[in-house]
């Protein structure tokens, strides 16, 4: 009988070790995986939210600067952020500014705790908003100070406003090089007006202004983007000190091409009978070109008229292209600039009749022409008659075409011509058609009214990908919203959805009937304490050594066994190859350590525990064992 006790309670006891593991585990479970502010624990710990805004987003950046067209910066021609010279420490650390990682936590700290819920059966719904947009105004506040503070702003002077402005300008004016007028008359080819008029707008459009004009649009967009506002309007207008430099880089480009000549060209010029080609006859026999008259007149003015009136085409075109004025009326007196022009014209015609009359051949025997010259009065001879000399007969006409020079070419040259913002809009129109004209117009009104941009053209512009822009606002506005019920009652349905309600179940059924192991545990202990002798002493002992025996078991496997077998690495997991790779290795590795973290903790709680009971079990096994002695030592010591 005494066999039969014996072999039932080995057996007991047996059946005790995988019971008190099971104990353990859950006793465990219950203060790591099923309690839910573990998780929260463990991602602390592990120090995420730090290693999520420096570590993943600098290797993302890193990969995304060296990476091709699957990157998110693949998209441009060149890197963006080494064009403006900003690295990837600088804009991780203005990011880190707006958005440091205890703010970070703070946003992802109550989903991870819902979640952490959910999946411990203490709640039945997720219902989470992570208010992404109220941390906009702080990054974009950032980045502005980063732009200033490392010269972004000149660089996209330099990189985009100017070529920009070269571009738009070579669009509009024509590509007959020939062309006259003024484009033509000013920069010779359009190659060299675009290169002067994106030169002069660098020199209106500074990086102080741009910079003005950036932070205006971005306090007038981000209030739309976040929902704060329904609708935006950028104006971008120049201020005084723009006019001005407009003005002056004007008035420089009409000095350089000498608006002197210039008046001539498009003022003068046309005033006349025809042109520059059209040819005046003297009765004499003697041509002259309109073009030959408007040069000579021109090369007779004294320099300080000249100036002056230059100056005065400069005071008044200059504050009309500029948007200070609407109209503009030249007059230009040509009085003094004709009588100073009369000697030098007959010198010319005088210089013209001597290379005709020394062109003629002489005359043969028996032609019938006067004696002399004083006698020829059908104008100049087709041949020079016998003993009659050249010069002879170019005094003899000489005095007739000075007369005729005042008349002919003098008179139907206007005492003033005038020059109105009416003749250069024609001008602008014949060289380059509707769209020079437009620009003309359009930079006035940009220097009039300014630059004007709302969410409707923004919202016609996008087309059919205005979508996108209304998901962003409302990401922005709403923040990120997860819900999710229990059976999948909720907006999510996907796979992590399903994931969760598998460890909701299991949590439950744990939570349910979990105490069955505890119940069982203590049931086989009670078996093996009254199976296991007679007496109290030898219960003990083997009630002892059975939970030692189970104890040492649960140390064994949460010990050596699970050092030397159990590995993690969700590294190996992940097959990945191009856009981002070693930042997703690098996230793999942070899973792998927190997994490893939280497993540890979990198996170290039952090596705890296992420690304990092994101590406690030993030191009940000898307490038994060594009874007799320690109650003589007790009497002894009482007495």
């Amino acid at each position: 009988m005494i066999w039969v006790r014996w072999i039932a309670a080995v057996f007991m006891s047996i059946v005790l070790i995988p019971l008190l593991l099971c104990a353990l585990v859950l006793t465990q479970l219950n203060g790591t995986f099923l309690k839910h502010g573990f998780y929260v624990d463990q991602i602390q710990r592990a120090d995420v939210y730090r290693f999520l805004m420096v570590d993943v987003l600098s290797s993302a950046l890193d990969e995304s600067r060296e990476g091709g067209d699957e990157t998110f910066l693949g998209a441009f021609e060149e890197d963006p952020l080494a064009a403006y010279g900003l690295t990837t420490e600088q804009v991780i650390g203005a990011l880190n500014r707006a958005v440091p990682p205890e703010k970070l936590e703070e946003m992802v700290a109550p989903f991870i705790l819902q979640i952490g819920e959910y999946l411990t059966g203490e709640r039945d719904a997720v219902e989470v908003t992570i208010r992404v947009g109220d941390h906009v105004p702080a990054v974009i506040e950032e980045m502005e100070r980063l732009f200033a503070e490392t010269g972004v702003y000149a660089l996209i002077v330099e990189r985009e406003l100017t070529p920009s402005v070269r571009e738009a300008t070579l669009q509009v004016l024509s590509s007959n090089r020939d062309a006259a007028g003024w484009m033509a008359y000013l920069f010779e080819t359009p190659e060299n007006a675009a290169d002067r008029i994106a030169q002069a707008s660098s020199r209106v459009a500074t990086p102080r202004w741009v910079q003005d004009q950036v932070e205006s649009a971005v306090d007038e967009v981000v209030p739309y983007l976040v929902g704060d506002a329904e609708e935006f309007e950028i104006k971008v207008r120049l201020a005084e000190e723009q006019v001005d430099a407009a003005g002056e880089e004007v008035a420089s480009i009409l000095r350089e091409a000498d608006a002197y000549d210039l008046m001539y060209t498009e003022v003068v010029e046309p005033a006349g009978p025809g042109s520059r080609e059209t040819v005046i006859r003297l009765p004499p026999g003697v041509e002259i070109t309109w073009g030959e008259v408007v040069d000579i007149l021109r090369q007779v003015a004294p320099p300080s008229w000249v100036q002056q009136q230059a100056e005065k085409l400069i005071a008044e075109i200059v504050p009309y292209l500029a948007g200070r004025s609407d109209e503009f009326l030249i007059t230009i007196s040509l009085v003094d600039n004709k009588r100073e022009s009369e000697t030098a014209l007959e010198e010319v015609v005088a210089s013209k009749l001597t290379e005709a009359v020394l062109d003629l051949p002489a005359c043969g025997a028996g032609a019938n022409v006067p004696a002399n010259a004083r006698s020829l009065e059908g104008g100049i001879p087709y041949c020079i008659p016998a003993g009659v000399s050249p010069c002879g007969i170019v005094e003899r006409f000489r005095p007739e075409a000075a007369k005729l020079i005042r008349p002919l070419l003098l008179d139907p040259i206007p005492d003033k011509v005038t020059f109105s913002e009416l003749d250069l809009r024609t001008g602008a129109l014949q060289v380059g058609g509707r769209d020079a004209l437009d620009l003309l117009d359009g930079g006035r009104a940009l220097l009039i009214e300014g630059w004007t941009y709302d969410s409707a053209e923004l919202r016609a512009d996008l087309g059919e990908n205005a979508d996108v822009l209304d998901g962003v606002r409302t990401l922005l506005s709403e923040g990120y919203i997860y819900t999710h019920r229990y059976g999948g009652g909720g907006e999510s349905g996907d796979s992590m959805g399903e994931l969760m309600d598998a460890a909701h179940e299991w949590s439950t059924v744990i939570r349910r009937y979990g105490w069955g192991a505890y119940a069982g545990t203590v049931l086989v202990f009670a078996a093996v304490l009254l199976l296991g002798g007679r007496t109290w002493q030898r219960r003990f002992m083997w009630a002892s050594l059975s939970v030692l025996a189970a104890s040492a078991a649960a140390l064994v496997v949460s010990w050596p066994l699970y050092e030397a077998f159990v590995q993690f690495d969700v590294r190996s997991g992940i097959a990945i190859q191009g856009a981002l790779r070693e930042t997703y290795l690098l996230i793999a590795d942070k899973v792998t350590v927190v997994l490893e973290q939280s497993v540890d903790e979990f198996m170290g709680g039952i090596r705890w525990w296992s420690g304990v009971l092994l101590v406690m079990s030993s030191a009940s096994f000898l307490c038994a064992l060594l009874r007799r002695r320690i109650v003589g030592v007790i009497g002894r010591v009482r007495r």
